[in-house]
């Protein structure tokens, strides 16, 4: 902050405070400020604004000041504690800048009502606040002093301080289209009070080498420049431009003392100006243009205190036309999203921070959520109706989060108006105005279905390669545990054919012979059905349906298994005599029957019985193994045809996890289905059904 403007701010007679926006800790406070709220002067800084106020208002002035975006907006007046412990009311008048800094914040506490009364003469004749007022005695005298003597001093500062007063309310909050029109109304207010025939603004225009007046105020009898003065070359006042240029007001008290040849003088010359005074007005650290005052009907010599004046307007005007075309701009910005919005088939919508409310939803919007037809409400109500359930948390909380500077990203999903499901996803994020700070909030909602039902896709495919991946590993392992048996009986019947052939008659040798042969065709057919497809592309177990009579083919094997079936357990089987026709792979029902027998046998205690029963009824076949085993828990049941599962009551129990799974896979191929009925210690009914052929 400059000397010269802190300077000009302590000849304003009302407090006035200069802080930062970001926790509103306070950088400067004028000398009236000073003397109204007892401040000593080198410890203002470290003031919290909130403490002038009376403790039941200090977190109301706080919620305006820190909490509505940094955007304050104080209402009315408010109660202040003053040095000598009164409590008075005051109105507090903000500007949203210092001298185009944004991130401070300026603030002027107002009271109309208050004046400043005369005391009569006496040896301390003085002047002091009557007892309404807040206002810091102007000053005391130590002895009689003539009242004429300092009448017109004292008149004249109170008019400085309240020209400056007036210039620097005529730009509070005021919209961008009401600017214009202050930096007129203050041109007249500076002009007719320094008594000059003309105030004017200047632009500077470097691109083509010009400056123009923007804006000018003439006394009575002055005939306006403007249009004569759109376009003057700069060529013409290069002194002029450089002063400008180094921040230096230009003073011309009498244009004919300047030199013959000076462009100045020329320029002045044909205006008809004989006296000139003019400030630099910059904009962002760049010569923007200058403001001035001209004389034309005499010369007259400007004082320091006009001098000053025009440099607080340079600085208030700046700062106005610095907000009003970023304003226009925002404006211009939002226009074309807008038109843009208007276009596309995504969901847009605007949201205006400071207020809350919704101000443009796009005709996809409207349309999606039902809003065709009828005025845009101010909430996005139609877009929580048409939620999800179970994403409604998501969208409040994305739509209500507390950091308005932070962009979120979400993926929701909606209800049509024919109640179809559609994913979107979903974008709220700030949009900032001139100084920085977030003023609205755009909404971005893009359909992005066909991208989920891709992801989706994917993951099922990851999850069906992964079970492949386990498909084949399992397949791998159950033909190994479903070899193993078949290769003992090989190597038993051929050893026992190379120890004791001597001792047998052709009819052991043909006996064995032909087991090794029936095994070996077994175990072939095996591994073509089973090993082969594990590994297949799919992993999947596939099979060669053919019409067979199963009556027969479990009445075969039961007649091939009998005394190994019966060696340790009874087994009994029940077969209808007709024929059971079914289209089967004969291999892999095989193995699923002898997968369940033999599973009865191992989980049930020794010399207990074991059922096979096939029956039919209506389209259907159904083969029972019933045992009277250690049965199945509840929380086993739900995953026992799980690959690798295994229950924990039998750790001792051989077995790799694998049978009944691939006891379900096989009865799946075949268009079937297997159940289970068990009670622990009491014994397990498995039920594979199958479809018949007729």
């Amino acid at each position: 902050m400059r000397t010269e403007d802190l300077s000009l701010l302590n000849e304003i007679p009302l407090p006035i405070f200069i802080a930062e926006k970001s926790g509103f800790r306070l950088r400067f406070v004028n000398q009236n400020g000073i003397m109204a709220y007892g401040l000593e002067a080198k410890i203002p800084y470290a003031l919290c604004f909130t403490d002038l106020h009376p403790t039941e208002e200090r977190e109301k002035i706080s919620d305006c000041l820190l909490e509505k975006h940094n955007r304050p907006n104080l209402p009315g007046t408010w109660r202040h504690i003053l040095r000598n412990g009164n409590i008075k009311e005051v109105e507090i008048l903000i500007r949203d800048s210092f001298y185009g800094n944004p991130d401070l914040i300026t603030l002027i506490i107002n009271n109309r009502s208050r004046e400043i009364s005369q005391v009569q003469d006496t040896d301390q004749q003085h002047y002091r606040r009557n007892e309404t007022s807040n206002h810091t005695p102007a000053g005391i005298f130590k002895k009689p002093v003539n009242r004429r003597n300092i009448k017109d001093p004292i008149i004249r500062k109170s008019s400085v301080r309240k020209i400056l007063l007036t210039a620097a309310n005529n730009f509070i909050n005021i919209p961008a289209n009401g600017i214009d029109a202050a930096i007129r109304k203050t041109l007249e207010e500076a002009g007719r009070f320094t008594g000059t025939d003309s105030a004017f603004i200047f632009e500077y225009d470097f691109t083509h080498n010009v400056c123009r007046k923007t804006f000018e105020w003439c006394s009575a009898g002055i005939i306006s420049e403007m249009e004569n003065l759109r376009d003057i070359s700069l060529d013409l006042m290069p002194e002029f431009l450089e002063r400008h240029r180094q921040n230096k007001p230009v003073i011309i008290h009498d244009a004919a003392t300047l030199p013959q040849e000076s462009g100045v003088r020329k320029m002045l010359k044909l205006q008809g100006v004989c006296s000139h005074i003019s400030m630099p007005v910059f904009q962002k650290n760049e010569l923007w243009g200058f403001i001035g005052f001209d004389n034309r009907n005499a010369a007259k010599r400007y004082t320091e205190t006009e001098t000053k004046l025009l440099d607080f307007m340079a600085g208030i005007i700046a700062n106005a036309l610095n907000s009003r075309d970023n304003e226009w701009q925002l404006i211009a910005s939002e226009e074309k999203f807008r038109q843009l919005a208007d276009h596309v088939t995504e969901i847009f919508w605007l949201k205006d921070l400071d207020s809350g409310k919704v101000e443009y939803k796009n005709p996809a919007y409207r349309m999606f959520f039902g809003e065709t037809g009828c005025p845009c409400n101010e909430n996005l109500s139609g877009m929580i109706s048409r939620i999800h359930h179970e994403d409604t948390e998501i969208l409040l909380n994305c739509l209500n989060q507390t950091d308005i500077r932070a962009t979120e990203e979400i993926r929701i999903r909606f209800h049509k108006s024919s109640g179809e499901l559609r994913w979107y996803q979903l974008k709220v994020y700030p949009v900032s105005s001139h100084d920085g700070i977030p003023a609205k909030q755009v909404g971005i909602a893009l359909d992005i279905t066909s991208l989920k039902h891709a992801e989706i896709n994917l993951q099922i495919a990851l999850e069906l390669e992964k079970r492949v991946g386990e498909m084949k590993t399992a397949l791998v392992s159950s033909a190994s545990h479903e070899l193993k048996t078949p290769l003992t009986n090989i190597h038993l019947s051929a050893e026992a054919i190379l120890l004791y052939r001597q001792k047998m008659t052709d009819d052991d040798v043909e006996r064995h012979m032909e087991t090794i042969i029936n095994i070996v065709k077994n175990m072939h057919e095996l591994t073509n059905k089973v090993l082969n497809d594990a590994s297949g592309e799919s992993g999947k177990i596939t099979g060669t349906l053919r019409l067979t009579d199963v009556s027969e083919l479990i009445a075969s094997w039961y007649e091939k298994k009998r005394n190994k079936l019966n060696h340790t357990h009874t087994v009994r089987c029940s077969i209808p005599s007709e024929p059971v026709m079914a289209k089967i792979d004969r291999q892999l029902i095989l193995n699923v029957v002898e997968n369940l027998v033999f599973n009865s046998i191992k989980y049930s205690p020794e010399n207990t019985e074991i059922r096979i029963r096939l029956t039919t009824r209506k389209a259907w076949m159904s083969l029972v193994i019933a045992d009277q085993g250690y049965g199945i828990t509840m929380e086993e049941k739900d995953n026992l045809f799980e690959a690798g599962f295994r229950s924990t009551r039998l750790k001792n129990t051989a077995g790799n996890g694998f049978g009944l799974y691939f006891v379900r896979e096989i009865t799946e191929i075949h268009g079937g289905k297997i159940q289970v009925k068990s009670k622990v210690n009491k014994g397990s009914v498995f039920m594979l059904s199958l479809p018949l052929s007729t």
